[in-house]
């Protein structure tokens, strides 16, 4: 192979060039090992699905879910807990097939702008209702138990239950 001439100026990638690129190669080398599979009579390949979410317990709890309920010989399952700004990030970058997050009044404008500017889409799953987790010293429990005199909006140590 020749090398190139000397007036040539060397080629630069940006990191997030760069793991774009590995995404979708990743998903070539998937779609690869498929045909090659399915068209030489060989196993066909496991299928790979990745979620990035906050902390929540309802989508660790739907995962484990899926995963009790998914053949662990087609399915290769990946969750990943993180912040939203990599959820989003692991979506655009094909690291992640599905990012869960909340979104709310305060974060919506923010989190609108950078789903638009990584050209990915929003679909809402539920609306939740928002509680607040306390010891029951707290003065932030005390503060609503005088205030309201109720646990309805809020859960204060582990003897009470959420509201409504």
């Amino acid at each position: 192979m020749d090398a190139p001439p000397p007036s040539s100026a060397p080629m630069r990638f940006s990191s997030t060039s760069c793991v774009e690129f590995l995404g979708y190669a990743r998903q070539v080398i998937e779609q690869t090992d498929f045909l090659e599979r399915r068209y030489l009579s060989k196993k066909p390949p496991r299928r790979v699905l990745s979620v990035s979410s906050q902390h929540y317990a309802f989508a660790v709890n739907a995962f484990v879910s899926m995963v009790r309920k998914t053949n662990a010989d087609e399915y290769e399952l990946t969750m990943r807990e993180t912040r939203t700004h990599d959820i989003v990030e692991s979506v655009r970058t094909l690291r992640s097939e599905i990012g869960i997050f909340y979104l709310n009044p305060f974060n919506r404008k923010v989190i609108k702008k950078l789903l638009r500017e990584s050209d990915l889409t929003y679909h809402s799953l539920f609306a939740a209702k928002p509680y607040i987790f306390t010891g029951s010293a707290s003065s932030l429990a005390k503060f609503f138990w005088a205030s309201s005199g109720t646990t309805a909006s809020f859960w204060s140590g582990p003897t009470t239950r959420p509201g409504p």
